[in-house]
């Protein structure tokens, strides 16, 4: 039977939740309306969902050279010819448009872009879910740099409620007799750098040509795939099929390939590129920022290299390179001339003054140079060299003062503000402090007592300061009002020192720690620092410092605007001034006299008047250059990853100005010998292989924990570009010895190669540094080490783990005989028991045994269920006794596992992970499509003329093509020590403009391309050199 007052509770909420669930079934036409509402009001059409989207589809010196000496030990033992992998026949697509075209020649009109899924064609339609931006305002906040280049653009707006770029006032411009002119001396006579090449036989150009077509019939596989599904999107996914727009959507593989299919011949798929080309429009982007760093290497480089391999018969590439940079040149204008490389294009943000972020990864800022001084000499406009010679000579100045001088940090503050020297009452609750600490050039401003009634000299404002001088502690409510019980505790418990104070560390005792006299060394260095104001507050672990001392001025200050919240929470200029001073006028809060002094995101320009909206105080921007972004975290310095296109641009954009700015040979030289001192190392090999990789130093900062400076022995794929770098450097500025070390390092990435299972690279790995390059025998016991570093702490824990069980086994047999023995105990107490409540039983049962009636086990069990259940009180004990008897149960410890004795673990360890030998690990295995390992192998083929170089890289593009081949085009792969592991939906497009082209041009003929002739930047896009 239900009992509804048991259950009346779940019939109460079951009840509810069938309503509720009656109720929000039918609310669809709800949403219906108020989406129909939004459109309405933001004046956007609405014409149901997209419909899903088909996707279109001059000759060096001719006298001979012998091939330079060098020793590049992998050359000297022949490898066996290895025959390319089964690679289906791949049919030349007909040289014609896609459909949409119904045609093919030069000025028809284009196909369409490629949609994505659920994508709408018609331009005027709205995205199905919220846009991410809305017309005409930035939604992302301006003031925090995105720290990835690569960001998913969201759907396009409707055509009319796209914001779109328009040229913004200069806040802060250049003056014409200041501006840096582009040099236009004649250029010098330089160095030869290729190699002199000796004709080839018919049997060695049928070989080169059979592998040329190799190398064009992969190409024209992931073009016809890019073709097909991706057209005039950013990258092609090439296992569905699929898009992804990372670099604002204007075609990035379509830009970036335009020189390798003019390159290849393919003359028709350059010319219908272009056609589409043409239309991109750089004025506008789904995607709020622009990462400048990349659309400049990508599109930029790739427009300009365009136009040169094409010798400029496409006027339409130097037009939309033109338009590019108008929109880019707006990221330069900040006080130091020092780009934002995230620029927030839209006018709203655009036409706002602003300072250069205070943390930038050196590649991006330093890694604009040849593309803008190539474009400034086709244009003749000497503001795109002025905007890249600004940013040499901030490098310039500051290579000697870095914490490794020669070498610049991976991160770099380019905001052009001295960080101030902040204490521990900077932020101090007396105006007059803070004046004190800023300077007397700082004056309060009259215009803040228009926010802030309460500053002004009225009489509120004396009570205001009397009572909180005597200890009365106005509250938001009233000044009047007396602290609550709690709140008198609190600042008490804070006096006293059981609670920490703002900026104070909080006291042992209120943190429930231990309060003993003695204490570690470092909890005594821990209370050392923070007397001396090492940390305090909100304290960064980079630096020590206070969040709400340090200066951010890139608009980074996420600190300082959250102050600004907090003081300004709840006044707004509609309420009345006595309100305002109440909610400005917290417990325990000393008004403070705001200064007017901008934010440093508001820079203020020259002739304005004093920033009245700044309701925070921030110190004058003190004008410096280039500067670490902490003086207490540690640095990195390296070659690879975050720094590598910084270096490799100062040869190359003295090449591209003829020589005439030793400036770049200067900066390059001093850079190059630093990194060989400290950056370069010889791994230790089982083979004794002799090569060079270039590794990561850490220099540590002023954080009184100690000097940890040092090389970490790491080896990455992106870092493999530095051998063409030493080799192009050292016949540039004849330096023989840096081409030995070319060598060397270009073999290392060879090496990283062939020791995988796949053949092919990983992206990072790690080994052991020899301590003597010139001698470096292998150490298995040492590299065992490498690999098991922490088997003495393994073979202490062991122990540890014996000497507790040990203890535990002793307890637990002294647990068992003392249970035996109160069992014993009880069973006899049961007897006894038993006895006494049935004095008779005992004498009956064996006259029932002698009787042999067979009725014995009836009897006992009756007796027992009557011993157990009587009302005497010796039952009652009885039946506790029976309860209780044998019911705690203990386990026997189980004896420790030993742990794998150092051989052991090595061994497992090698064999799970699949480490090649000499490797210790690999910190990712992936295999993105990079091009820097075949790089510098092209570069050393063009300067030393060595057959080796050539056998390396045929080697390489088979491994490569064997593994991440798809039906659609080709996948980067997830683990290169599996060939198994999978691929990964990813085709970047370096892949068409970088990595392929450099296999086409190292069988490509040598005197085609020649690095006499041409300067290839960062994205293997060539610029032709001025002769």
């Amino acid at each position: 039977m239900l009992r509804y007052r048991r259950y009346r509770v779940f019939v109460f909420f079951a009840v509810a939740a069938l309503l509720a669930f009656y109720h929000f079934s039918g609310s669809s036409e709800w949403d219906a309306s108020t989406a129909d509402a939004v459109r309405q009001k933001l004046g956007l059409k609405n014409n149901g969902a997209p419909p899903q989207g088909a996707p279109a589809p001059i000759t060096p010196g001719s006298e001979k050279q012998e091939p330079l000496p060098l020793e590049v030990p992998a050359a000297e033992n022949p490898v066996a010819k290895i025959e390319p992998p089964p690679v289906p026949k791949v049919e030349e697509p007909e040289q014609q448009v896609p459909p949409e075209h119904h045609g093919g020649k030069p000025g028809d009109s284009t196909p369409e872009p490629a949609t994505e899924k659920g994508e709408s064609k018609e331009a005027d339609k709205l995205p199905e879910h919220v846009p991410q931006d809305l017309p005409g305002v930035d939604t992302q906040d301006p003031l925090i740099e995105s720290p990835d280049g690569r960001k998913e653009a969201p759907p396009p707006l409707a055509s009319n409620s796209q914001p779109r770029w328009a040229k913004p006032k200069e806040k802060f411009p250049v003056s014409p007799e200041s501006i840096i002119p582009l040099p236009t001396d004649a250029p010098k006579k330089l160095p030869k750098i290729q190699h002199t090449f000796e004709k080839e036989n018919g049997a060695q150009k049928a070989k080169r040509m059979e592998q040329l077509g190799s190398i064009k019939e992969e190409f024209l596989h992931a073009w016809k795939g890019y073709k097909k599904h991706a057209w005039g999107k950013d990258e092609l996914k090439p296992l569905d099929g699929g898009v992804h727009n990372p670099f604002n959507g204007w075609g990035a593989t379509l830009v970036d390939t335009l020189d390798t299919l003019w390159m290849m011949g393919l003359k028709t798929e350059f010319e219908e590129a272009v056609q589409t080309v043409g239309k991109i429009d750089f004025k506008t982007s789904p995607r709020s920022d622009i990462p400048l760093f990349e659309t400049v290497i990508r599109y930029l480089g790739g427009l300009v290299a365009a136009h040169d391999v094409s010798d400029g018969k496409y006027p339409v590439l130097l037009e939309k390179a033109v338009e590019l940079a108008e929109v880019l040149i707006g990221a330069f204008d900040t006080p130091n001339r020092m780009p934002l490389v995230f620029y927030h294009w839209m006018p709203a943000f655009a036409s706002q003054p602003h300072r250069a972020p205070n943390r930038v990864v050196l590649a991006e800022i330093g890694s604009l140079s040849l593309e803008f001084t190539r474009l400034a000499q086709l244009t003749k406009e000497p503001k795109y060299y002025d905007a890249i010679a600004r940013i040499t000579n901030a490098f310039d100045e500051w290579q000697n003062n870095t914490r490794l001088p020669g070498l610049w940090p991976i991160n770099v503050d380019t905001s052009g503000c001295k960080r101030p020297e902040f204490h521990s009452n900077t932020f101090s609750t007396d105006g007059n402090s803070v004046v004190a600490q800023l300077g007397s050039d700082f004056e309060p401003v009259d215009e803040n007592a228009k926010l802030f009634p309460f500053l002004s000299s009225t009489s509120e404002e004396k009570k205001f300061e009397e009572d909180t001088k005597s200890g009365k502690l106005a509250s938001p409510d009233t000044l009047d009002e007396e602290k609550s019980t709690e709140e008198s505790k609190f600042v008490k418990d804070t006096d006293s020192g059981r609670l920490a104070s703002p900026g104070e560390p909080a006291s042992p005792s209120s943190l429930g720690a231990k309060t003993d006299k003695t204490k570690t060394s470092e909890e005594s260095k821990f209370e050392k620092d923070t007397k001396s104001g090492k940390y305090m507050g909100s304290t960064n672990p980079e630096d020590g410092k206070s969040s709400m001392e340090k200066r951010q001025p890139a608009g980074t200050d996420k600190e300082a605007a959250d102050m600004v919240d907090a003081l300004t929470s709840g006044v707004t200029d509609d309420e009345p001034a006595e309100k305002k001073e109440k909610v400005s006028a917290g417990k325990g809060e000393t008004p403070t006299k705001t200064i007017s002094v901008t934010r440093p995101h508001e820079v203020e320009p020259m002739g304005a008047p004093a920033a009245s909206a700044s309701l925070l105080d921030y110190p004058e921007c003190k004008p410096n250059g280039l500067a670490s972004t902490s003086d207490y975290g540690s640095e990195q310095f390296t070659l690879g990853s975050m720094s590598d296109s910084m270096y490799e641009y100062l040869p190359k954009q003295y090449l591209l100005l003829g020589g005439n700015v030793d400036q770049y040979r200067t900066m390059y030289e001093k850079a190059i010998d630093v990194a060989t001192d400290k950056l370069l190392f010889r791994p230790m090999l089982p083979n004794d292989r002799d090569i060079l990789i270039s590794g990561d130093w850490y220099v540590t900062g002023n954080n009184g924990f100690g000097n940890n400076d040092g090389l970490v022995a790491t080896g990455s794929h992106l870092t493999c570009f530095v051998g063409g770098m030493y080799g192009l450097g050292a016949k540039l500025f004849d330096r023989p010895k840096d081409l030995a070390i070319a060598a060397k390092l270009a073999d290392g990435c060879v090496w990283a190669y062939e020791v995988t299972g796949s053949g092919i690279m990983p992206e990072m790995f790690e080994t052991i540094a020899c301590e003597d390059a010139s001698n470096c025998a292998w150490n298995e016991t040492k590299y065992w080490e490498a690999l098991d570093p922490y088997e003495s702490s393994r073979q202490q824990s062991y122990q540890m783990s014996m000497e507790a069980y040990k203890s535990e086994l002793k307890a637990y047999e002294t647990k068992v005989k003392s249970m035996a023995n109160e069992n014993t105990r009880k069973v006899n107490a049961l007897s006894e028991a038993a006895a006494k409540a049935n004095p008779s039983s005992d004498g009956a049962k064996e006259d029932l045994r002698e009787r042999g009636d067979g009725e014995d086990e009836k009897i006992e069990k009756r007796q027992l269920v009557d011993a157990s259940t009587g009302p005497s009180a010796a039952g009652a004990g009885l039946e506790d006794m029976i309860t209780t008897l044998g019911t705690e149960h203990i386990y026997k410890p189980v004896e420790p596992e030993p742990p794998l004795s150092h051989e052991e673990f090595a061994k497992t360890h090698i064999k799970d992970n699949r480490i090649p030998p000499g490797m210790v690990t690999m910190r990712d295995k992936r295999y993105i499509l990079r091009p820097e390992a075949i790089e510098s192998v092209f570069y050393l083929h063009r300067l030393t003329g060595d057959p080796h170089w050539r056998a390396s890289g045929w080697r390489m593009f088979q491994s490569v093509i064997r593994i991440t081949r798809t039906d659609i085009a080709h996948a980067a792969v997830s683990d290169v020590t599996n060939p198994e592991s999978g691929q990964v939906n990813s085709m970047e497009s370096f892949w068409l403009a970088e990595t392929l082209k450099y296999y086409w041009l190292l069988f490509s003929d040598e005197e085609e391309w020649s690095l006499d002739e041409w300067v290839f930047n960062t994205e293997a896009h060539p610029f032709r050199r001025t002769m």
